[in-house]
């Protein structure tokens, strides 16, 4: 079960740390940082902000469930997104 839910954690993870490189690492390589370093910038952020969504659930109860991923998730993708 641990396994499944580490899987998915990574899968998200890798989720985030994509919609950040593609919405902000190129707009600051843009602005004349090196490009190499915009990307890892924007990875690290996605890694901390899964990381921040998942400790607030874990803070609450000592576990985190699939439903607080699922909520985590919503969280991050409503930060990042603006719908229109």
């Amino acid at each position: 079960m641990a396994t499944n839910m580490h899987k998915k954690i990574a899968g998200r993870t890798v989720a985030t740390i994509v919609l950040k490189i593609s919405t902000t690492g190129g707009g600051s390589a843009l602005l004349g940082a090196e490009l190499w370093l915009s990307l890892a910038l924007a990875a690290w952020v996605g890694i901390l902000e899964v990381a921040e969504e998942l400790s607030k659930a874990y803070l609450e109860d000592g576990k985190i469930t699939e439903a607080e991923l699922n909520e985590s998730a919503s969280r991050i993708i409503a930060k990042n997104t603006k719908e229109k």
